[in-house]
């Protein structure tokens, strides 16, 4: 009678990494399939978005887009903390008379804009009616040196930014837009777009939401008010 434990039918050590194999391919086969699904969804949302509302059919009309350091032979980014800080670079980039392929307009923007300070940061406020026509979320393309203006500040910031539309308490009649939420959220969205397609912002840095009529700044009992209610506010948020 033989000894020989393999020859006559014993069990192999080593079978089990055959098995572990199997699993460790099932695994990166499901991680892979969870991205391209993922990739697929962002993909479609913003084809959808697009051909919907069309806020960046302009865009193509764009030759320029800077790159992230463009302003790097100019200036150190910073973390703008302050309105007192955000003045002080307001300040130095209004200096800067001309950079590559563009012209700065922080005096003209000065004048459009509010800055106001709370406990998350630093807030920018723009009245939608400088970018947006009424009930509509697609930028105006005469309106976009405004925005251009922006996007310089906040590429010698290193904020991370919040974009938040606003809308005031009439509500929206058109076949657009089911709520003055809806719109509050594309107009926001919009100008996410637009400063991360055009003009080269991370998006990684940005994000967008809508509040509709729920937070407003002034009473909506006068044109001028209402006016004012309309609005995307810019969060430049402190540092954690």
């Amino acid at each position: 009678m033989s000894s020989g434990g393999d020859s006559d039918g014993g069990m192999d050590p080593n079978a089990w990494m055959a098995t572990f194999a199997d699993l460790l391919m099932l695994l990166l086969t499901f991680f892979v399939m969870l991205l391209t699904m993922k990739s697929m969804d962002a993909g479609k949302a913003r084809e959808i978005f697009v051909r919907t509302y069309g806020p960046l059919d302009f865009i193509a009309q764009n030759e320029y887009v800077p790159p992230l350091n463009e302003f790097e032979q100019y200036t150190k980014a910073v973390d703008i903390t302050s309105t007192d800080a955000l003045e002080e670079a307001m300040d130095m980039l209004e200096g800067i008379s001309q950079i590559p392929g563009k012209k700065l307009a922080m005096r003209n923007l000065r004048e459009l804009i509010d800055v106001t300070e709370n406990e998350s940061g630093v807030v920018i406020t723009l009245e939608s009616d400088h970018l947006f026509e009424s009930g509509d979320a697609e930028i105006h393309p005469g309106h976009v040196e405004i925005l251009d203006s922006i996007a310089t500040l906040f590429r010698y910031a290193t904020n991370d930014i919040l974009i938040m539309g606003h809308t005031d308490s009439v509500p929206v009649h058109n076949d657009r837009f089911n709520s003055n939420w809806e719109l509050s959220t594309y107009r926001a969205l919009s100008v996410l777009y637009y400063l991360t397609d055009a003009e080269g912002l991370n998006p990684a840095r940005l994000a967008a939401g809508g509040f509709g009529d729920s937070m407003p700044r002034y009473p909506n009992d006068s044109d001028e008010n209402r006016a004012k209610n309309r609005r995307v506010e810019f969060l430049l948020k402190k540092s954690s």
